[in-house]
C-alpha cells in the first residue's frame, strides 16, 4: 500500500489486530476505521502545513530537516517516534468513546498495544514523505547529476587507487619536510612526502578494518583477524590457528591478496570522528567515495529509492534504522563514510559519531 494510504492502512492494521483477539464489537466497523483514519489525517495536515512554512524560509536542506523537526514539535505533530505517545493516547480514547463501537474486550493496556503497533509503521512512512519533499526542494535528481563526478584524490599529484574522495577527506599533515627523504612539500601522509608514502616508507603504518588492523607483516603472510571461527567473516578463506586453551572452538586467520593489503597500507586514511574501519567487498578492500553528504546522496539514488532506502542499503539495514540514520546524517549527528567495490560496484558504508 502506498505511503498516500497510509492513514487507511494503519487503521485497518488497528481494527484487524482487535478483532484478531477478539477485542471489539461493532455493527459499523467501516465507520469506525474512517474515524481512525480522518484522526490520522488530520495529523498528516497538520504536519504538510508545516513542512510547507519550512520550505518558504529555509536556505538549505540540513537546515530545512532541522527546522521541520522543531517546528513539527512546536506545532504538536512532531515526526516519528516522538509522536507515539500521544499518538497513541488519541486514537486508544477515539476507540472508547467511539459511538460506532458497541464494546472493546480489551484492557487499556492491551489496546494500547494495539494501536502502537500500528503507528510504528505508519509514522516512519509519514516523517519520511515530509523529508522528501525538503529533499526534492534542495537536491537536484539523479538525471542532472548524471555527469557530476567527485573530486577525486586518485587525479593530479596524488594518485591513489583506492581513496577516490576529495584530498580533504584524507587524514594528511600541514606542509614541511617529508620525515624521510626531507623535501618540503604542500602535503605530508604520516610525515612522509607523496612519494616516500607510496613506496612504503612510513615505519609501523597501521590500517584499521572492518577485519581487523593490517600491519606490513599481514600484508606479507596475506593473513589478518584473529578471531574463533564462529565470529570469522562468511566468504573467505580461513587459516587455523588451532584452539587455545580454555577456549571452546579453535581460533582462525582470514586470508586476503597480499598485494591488496600493501595497497591498502600505501592509501591514506580518512577523517572520521572515532577512526577509520576500510570495508571489504569481493575479498578485496574497496575504494573509499567520501564522506556522506547531500549530493553523494542523491548521486547515489537508483531509479525511485528514497534517501531512506540508499542509507538501508549502504548500510545493510532495516527500514527503521535506515529512517533513523539518515535523519541523523542530513542534520550532521553522525557522519557515514561510503566505499564501492571496483570489482562488483557495489556500494558500503559505516558510520560513527563524535
Amino acid at each position: 500500500m502506498s505511503e498516500e494510504k497510509a492513514a487507511a492502512k494503519a487503521a485497518h492494521a488497528i481494527l484487524r489486530r482487535l478483532a484478531a483477539k477478539g477485542g471489539i464489537e461493532s455493527a459499523q466497523p467501516e465507520a469506525v476505521e474512517a474515524e481512525i483514519v480522518e484522526a490520522l489525517e488530520r495529523y498528516e495536515r497538520s504536519l504538510e502545513a508545516v513542512t510547507a512554512a519550512v520550505l518558504v524560509e529555509a536556505t538549505s536542506l540540513a537546515g530545512a530537516q532541522t527546522e521541520l523537526d522543531r517546528r513539527s514539535v512546536e506545532a504538536d505533530v512532531p515526526l516519528d517516534d516522538v509522536a507515539l505517545p500521544d499518538m497513541v493516547d488519541q486514537l486508544s480514547q477515539l476507540l472508547l468513546d467511539s459511538e460506532h463501537v458497541d464494546e472493546l474486550f480489551v484492557d487499556d493496556d492491551e489496546l494500547d498495544k494495539i494501536v502502537h503497533a500500528a503507528l510504528l509503521d505508519y509514522l516512519p512512512a509519514i516523517a519520511s514523505r515530509e523529508r522528501a519533499k525538503l529533499a526534492a526542494a534542495f537536491v537536484r535528481p539523479r538525471t542532472l547529476l548524471a555527469e557530476s563526478k567527485p573530486t577525486p584524490a586518485v587525479t593530479g599529484d596524488y594518485p591513489f587507487p583506492l581513496f577516490e574522495a576529495s584530498l580533504e577527506s584524507a587524514n594528511v599533515d600541514e606542509a614541511g619536510p617529508c620525515a624521510h627523504c626531507e623535501e618540503v612539500v604542500d602535503v605530508r601522509f604520516s610525515k612522509a612526502c607523496f612519494a616516500c608514502f607510496r613506496a612504503g616508507k612510513v615505519a609501523a603504518y597501521v590500517m584499521d578494518t572492518e577485519l581487523g588492523m593490517v600491519r606490513a607483516e599481514d600484508a606479507e603472510e596475506g593473513l589478518l583477524h584473529a578471531a574463533p571461527r564462529s565470529a570469522a567473516p562468511r566468504g573467505y578463506e580461513l587459516v587455523e590457528m588451532g584452539t587455545a586453551a580454555g577456549d571452546a572452538e579453535p581460533w582462525v586467520r582470514v586470508r586476503v591478496d597480499g598485494a591488496a593489503l600493501t595497497e591498502l597500507l600505501h592509501t591514506p586514511k580518512y577523517e572520521t570522528w572515532q577512526g577509520e574501519k576500510w570495508l571489504f567487498c569481493c575479498q578485496r578492500p574497496m575504494v573509499f567515495v567520501g564522506p556522506m553528504k547531500e549530493p553523494l546522496l542523491a548521486r547515489l539514488r537508483e531509479a525511485e529509492e528514497t534517501q531512506e532506502e540508499v542509507v538501508g542499503r549502504l548500510l545493510q539495514s532495516g527500514t527503521r534504522e535506515a529512517h533513523e540514520r539518515t535523519h541523523q546524517v542530513l542534520n550532521g549527528r553522525i557522519s557515514m563514510y561510503v566505499f564501492h567495490c571496483p570489482q562488483c560496484r557495489k556500494h558500503r558504508a559505516h558510520w560513527d559519531c563524535a
